[in-house]
């Protein structure tokens, strides 16, 4: 059970962080 939660917890924060990282390496183009 625990496993899974890891699991999920690491697939959120890839979801999450890509685009934010893709919006900041853009903002720091300018």
């Amino acid at each position: 059970m625990k496993d899974d939660i890891d699991e999920l917890k690491v697939l959120m924060d890839s979801i999450f962080n890509y685009p934010f990282e893709s919006t900041i390496r853009d903002l720091t183009n300018f």
